[in-house]
């Protein structure tokens, strides 16, 4: 319990020590303008859609000279503003995937 309180008290200190700085979006003058550093914080956004078709991976075989089939016509679709969970057993290809994608 001593811990939890001193703990909450050194995080009282550090957030009192901001200097009264906001952390709001209101601006705290009122007259609509923002800081030079709010501005160049922002970054342009343009949503897109991620669409894949038969993506084939073959990788040399370490014992001989066979080509090994990693990945076997896997399509997909990752639509903007939605969230994507890739999954799958071990040793499905979902990290060969992202790595391929990444090519």
């Amino acid at each position: 319990m001593l811990c939890v309180f001193i703990t909450a008290y050194g995080l009282g200190r550090v957030a009192g020590s901001s200097g009264g700085k906001t952390s709001s979006n209101e601006d705290p003058s009122g007259d609509g303008s923002q800081s030079e550093e709010e501005e160049t914080a922002k970054i342009p956004f343009t949503p897109a859609t991620l669409t894949f078709e038969d993506i084939c991976y073959d990788v040399q075989a370490s014992t001989g000279k066979d080509q090994l089939r990693l990945l076997s016509n896997v399509n997909g679709v990752f639509e903007s503003g939605r969230m994507v969970a890739l999954m799958g057993s071990s040793g499905a290809g979902k990290t060969t995937l992202m790595v391929c994608s990444n090519v």
